[in-house]
Order: structure tokens, then C-alpha cells, then sequence
């Protein structure tokens, strides 16, 4: 079962509950999210890492920046951390930039973190993403989440209308045998090559994978044989590559706003200015 028992078991497949909202921990996903990811290089320790990250903060910090953002470090595939932030409009993330450049001191600090940062780095990369809430269903917010199953999907050119089928193929699947199912999905718009798509899954502890991948019975009973040979069809003739990984969220790399941090209070944390030497 790995056809589209793979697309239906990891794309959009896992019954979490909710998604990403780096920003309003009460409300719904953003309708742009950057991510910066970054990859470790092999020597790389997350203590060393994390202390790089955290000039950073101290950076946003001390200037009182209004940027914020949530940060993640890998549990599967490649090493590297992955940094969300989220914007209404790309307008919105204009003005963050415009009023970023007139602290005094920010620009200068970021770059010093950024040295001493990009010296544990082999790579990274920076991509910008639409919210599509046609293709996402029973959307949450992010409190006590400590994970997301992640899964991104590169299509064939010219098939975006074939994995539009599959999406709403899957989605009427788990409304008729996992009703209670949830994810979120993200075009890509900036930043890559092709047509790409994010399915992220929340998952409030990994004890949740168990139960997301004994849910691919019903799933697979709902549909039924037809259409489940109708789903690998869609997936044979549209999707390129497909990856899956899990990703810890890690408040010691995070600048969450006051809001998050008020919802889940021992898990995130305000990062205070460090004292001058």
C-alpha cells in the first residue's frame, strides 16, 4: 500500500488537528508563510546551533522588532531547522521589512548573528507559500502542539488540474470515514521550481502517527475499490516526488508573540534581553 496508500496515508492522509499559525495562536492559518530553512551541516550540535539562533532573538529583541516567528528542528530526513513566519499579505510582510529598517543597530546585528550562524550551515533556503483553504479541511491553531508532519508534493508540469481532482477525491474520502480528520495545504509561490504543494499536519504528541496510520483502513473503505484506483491514477499522472517528515517545534529558536505564549505558557517562552557585558 504505498501507490497512493502512500498519497492517501501521507499526503493527505493523516487525521491531525489543525496546522501552522505562527503568528495568532486563537486564529486560522496565515494566508502567506515564509519559510527559511536552514541545513545543518553533520558537525553541527543543536547546543551550538541554538546558541547562534539566539543573536538572532537578541537581536529582534533588544531593537523591539515586531517580527516574529516559530522555529523547528528536524526529527527525519536531512538535519536543518526550519523558521515560520506569517503574514495576512505580502503587503503586511513589506511593512515588517520597511519597519525593521529604521531600528537603529538591527541591520548590523543580524548580520554579525548571520556570520557566526552561516559558519554551522551547508545551506539555506528561503520559499513563500498561499494558504488553500479549498484543499484544507477542519483547519485549528497551534495550542499544545508540539509537532508537524509535514508533506511536500512537486507536481508534473502541466497536471495541477489532476491533483486538484486528487485533493478533492481525498477530501470527500476522510468526510465520509474520518470526518474528524484535519490539515492544512499551501501552494508555493515563491522560492522553487514547478508546482508544489504543503499538507501539514499537527500532531499534539507522536503517539498521533499511530492513530493517523490505523486511520488508512476507513479511509480506504470509504472510498472504496473504484475510486481508490481512480486516486492512483491521479497520483501516477501528477505528483513527480513526494517527501514526508516530522518536525519538533523548539522555543529556544522561536520568537513567538505575547498571544502564543499566553495559550501554552510552559512551553513558550518570551526571549528577554541579554544583559550588556
Amino acid at each position: 500500500m504505498k501507490s497512493l496508500a502512500m498519497c492517501a496515508a501521507t499526503i493527505l492522509m493523516l487525521s491531525g488537528s489543525g496546522y501552522v499559525q505562527a503568528q495568532d495562536v486563537a486564529g486560522g492559518p496565515p494566508k502567506i508563510l515564509q519559510i527559511v530553512s536552514e541545513e545543518l551541516k553533520p558537525t553541527t550540535s543543536s547546543a551550538a546551533h541554538e546558541k547562534t539562533e539566539g543573536a538572532f532573538l537578541q537581536a529582534l529583541v533588544s531593537s523591539k522588532s515586531k517580527s516574529r516567528y516559530l522555529g523547528m528542528t528536524s526529527l527525519t530526513g536531512a538535519p536543518r531547522a526550519l523558521f515560520f513566519s506569517a503574514y495576512s499579505s505580502f503587503g503586511e510582510w513589506e511593512e515588517e521589512v520597511k519597519g525593521n529598517s529604521k531600528l537603529p543597530g538591527l541591520d548590523a546585528a543580524m548580520d554579525k548573528a548571520m556570520a557566526a550562524d552561516g559558519a554551522l550551515l551547508s545551506g539555506i533556503t528561503m520559499t513563500a507559500w498561499s494558504h488553500r483553504s479549498d484543499m484544507s479541511m477542519n483547519e485549528q491553531n497551534l495550542k499544545g502542539v508540539r509537532y508537524l508532519e509535514i508533506s511536500q508534493y512537486n507536481l508534473k508540469p502541466g497536471h495541477t488540474g489532476e491533483w486538484g481532482e486528487l485533493a478533492r477525491l481525498v477530501m470527500a474520502g476522510y468526510k465520509e470515514g474520518i470526518p474528524e480528520a484535519s490539515w492544512t495545504v499551501y501552494e508555493q509561490t515563491y522560492g522553487g521550481q514547478g508546482d508544489s504543494f504543503l499538507v501539514i499536519v499537527t500532531l499534539k504528541s507522536a503517539a498521533e502517527v499511530d492513530e493517523h496510520m490505523a486511520g488508512g483502513r476507513k479511509f480506504a473503505e470509504a472510498l472504496g475499490p473504484e475510486r481508490m484506483k481512480k486516486l492512483e491514477e491521479l497520483t501516477a499522472s501528477s505528483v513527480e516526488s513526494q517527501q514526508s517528515n516530522i518536525f519538533v517545534f523548539a522555543p529556544k529558536i522561536s520568537y513567538p508573540d505575547q498571544a502564543m505564549t499566553d495559550a501554552d505558557p510552559t512551553f513558550w517562552k518570551q526571549p528577554k534581553v541579554a544583559p550588556k557585558k
